[in-house]
């Protein structure tokens, strides 16, 4: 916090205890005064030893001139590189930890550093020559870093409850970011949050707090150029891409302490797993961790079997019922400290659960693959736009033959794609044919038109590379934030470390300068680089699947068997005034009657909301 050292002090304590979660292992305090003993800076820790588990690696730490202190979550994977430039130009170390070589690095070189750090992290940094404070975040927001104002000052935190144990916090909920939440299911990007009075450093960005409290705007140091094209072959891109997966997974298994690895079964997570038995050799230890849901439709073990046999790696597979969610769902959104979109995140939470059983610490994940490779169904139609502006009309008709092998039926392939190739002043008499505008009658879209909520949403169009468009919309504010902000929690509620490896400046700046047909072929093959990039490290049949299941639990069968669960959580849904709490009921009927994902999704959604408003003590 930077403010009122009275009141600052005592608070700071409180928000790091209500952090112990996120790390077990040591705490830390630094405060330093300013203005007579009127204002204060104060930093606190709890740490979660991964790289030097020695006291040597205590943190806040400061810098070997006495000049920054620094308080840090995550890790710098390139921390041994930058150590040993930093020694050629003078500096020496007493430690082995990652933290060291950050703080020694910002001596040296201040923000210009950011875009050099290969890792995930959110820190703060405290200039005892002039008071302030620099706070960063990597550049996919995959460490979390809230703030705001309080009665006192203004704070910082991993996490929202940390900072509610500052006063006079506003506790309202944001009603553009429910908006968003209600209709996209996503709304941890940007420098928002779900709360009105609290907000978020966004990735690849850093703030400058002055020595009075204030902060600066947000400023970017990292943006991959969308203009930027390849002229790289099919074959020298899935070399290339290659190179940087091997050279990224190597340097995301630096560590300290045993290192497991999610795996569904997909390519993604078992791209991770057989990277690292071909780095790590074939007598290092490798455990896997796997849900396994009872739906035929949504079961994997066939994949991640055969994976775990060609790795020789031990794998940790388990189950799940539906009277686990209802008995844990409290915890988890305590953990979570939001509503959540699907049990699928209960899913993940138990994964990481299971880790920690096993005495593992860092678990390696697929994420980002989906988003920069074109995984997901819905980027079909951003292809089929790319090919009708381009008017490549024989392949655009081909990849419309295969929209079933791409989880799509033709006709919603079409409108998709229609939304983002036809040029701007038609777009909008096209929403009222198409029904762009979201129409989901379960919404009060007065009460949100009532307080000034954007109800129309824009759709870019890309032109000639709505694909590429739709990608990074995808990783900049769509479903990527959000994953990566359930992962996060769900990891340190156990006191794991998440990481992943496809989350990288060098391998998302490769991946979104390829041209689209690399990524999504016109016969509906996804991911077609990085399939040729993976051939003879992954699974013949793990590279020739071509539906996609994805990490997902059967969400209506699980509310149908949780009747008296739901009806008791949907009597405090009866009181949201921004839902039409008797259409939710009608969804929950569609799920009872008929086992129907959609009612699954609004029903959940809703009964998230209502507890995490009660638990958290949220105003409308």
């Amino acid at each position: 916090f930077v403010g009122d050292p009275e009141v600052g002090g005592p608070a700071l304590g409180r928000a790091v205890h209500a952090l112990r979660h996120r790390g077990p292992d040591d705490e830390g305090f630094a405060v330093a005064t300013a203005n007579g003993g009127q204002r204060a800076v104060g930093l606190g820790i709890r740490r979660l030893a991964i790289i030097d588990l020695s006291d040597a690696a205590h943190q806040p730490m400061t810098s070997s001139d006495g000049r920054f202190t620094l308080v840090f979550n995550g890790e710098i994977y390139s921390h041994v590189e930058l150590r040993r430039e930093l020694e050629r130009l003078g500096h020496a170390f007493r430690s082995s930890s990652d933290t060291e070589v950050l703080v020694e690095a910002w001596r040296e070189w201040g923000v210009d550093v950011l875009p050099r750090l290969t890792g995930m992290f959110a820190f703060a940094v405290l200039d005892r020559r002039s008071g302030e404070v620099v706070l960063a975040r990597d550049c996919f927001g995959i460490k979390p870093l809230f703030c705001g104002e309080w009665r006192g000052g203004y704070a910082f935190a991993s996490e929202v409850r940390a900072l509610l144990e500052f006063p006079g916090f506003d506790r309202g909920i944001n009603p553009d970011r429910l908006y968003t939440f209600l209709t996209a299911f996503s709304s941890d990007f940007g420098d928002a949050s779900r709360l009105a009075g609290v907000g978020q450093v966004p990735p690849a960005h850093c703030v400058v707090i002055s020595k009075h409290g204030e902060p600066g705007a947000p400023v970017r140091y990292w943006r991959p150029d969308l203009r930027t094209r390849t002229d790289l072959t099919m074959e020298e891109a899935a070399e290339q891409m290659r190179e940087l997966f091997l050279e990224s997974v190597r340097l995301h298994l630096r560590s300290d302490v045993p290192i497991g690895f999610a795996l569904s079964g997909g390519l993604d997570s078992s791209s991770v797993t057989a990277t690292a038995r071909r780095l790590l050799g074939p007598e290092a230890p490798l455990h896997t961790f796997s849900f396994i849901p009872r739906h035929p439709l949504t079961n994997e073990t066939r994949f991640s079997d055969e994976v775990t046999r060609a790795t020789g790696s031990t794998p940790h597979a388990f189950t799940l019922e539906a009277e686990d969610l209802a008995a844990d769902f409290d915890a988890l959104t305590d953990a979570q400290g939001e509503p959540i979109s699907s049990p699928v995140v209960y899913a993940q939470y138990r994964v990481f659960a299971r880790a920690r059983e096993e005495g593992v610490k860092v678990v390696l994940t697929g994420e980002g693959a989906d988003e920069l490779l074109a995984g997901y169904d819905r980027f079909a139609p951003a292809r089929l736009a790319s090919l009708l502006r381009a008017g490549r009309l024989t392949d655009a008709a081909q990849l419309v033959r295969h929209a079933k092998v791409m989880g799509n039926t033709r006709g919603h392939m079409v409108r998709g794609a229609l939304r983002r190739a036809l040029p701007g002043p038609l777009l909008g008499a096209a929403r009222a044919l198409m029904r762009a505008t979201p129409t989901e009658a379960w919404i009060d879209r007065a009460w949100f038109a009532d307080r000034d909520v954007a109800i129309r949403r824009p759709v870019r169009s890309g032109g000639r590379s709505a694909l590429r468009v739709a990608r990074y919309e995808a990783v900049a504010e769509g479903c990527l934030p959000a994953l990566l902000r359930f992962q996060d929690r769900n990891a340190m509620a156990f006191s794991v470390e998440n990481r992943v490896p496809f989350l990288t400046p060098a391998f998302a700046e490769l991946a979104l300068s390829l041209p689209e047909e690399y990524l999504l072929t016109t016969t509906g093959v996804r991911k077609a680089v990085f399939r040729r990039a993976m051939e003879g490290i992954v699974p013949a049949s793990v590279l020739e699947r071509r539906r996609k299941i994805g990490f997902s639990t059967p969400a209506p069968d699980w509310l149908a068997r949780l009747e008296d669960w739901v009806e008791h959580k949907l009597a405090a849904v009866d009181w949201l005034p921004f839902v039409h709490s008797t259409e939710v009921r009608r969804h929950w009927e569609s799920v009872r009657s008929g086992r129907s994902w959609t009612g699954a999704s609004v029903v959940f959604c809703c009964i998230s909301i209502a507890t995490w408003l009660e638990r958290h003590e949220i105003t409308w």
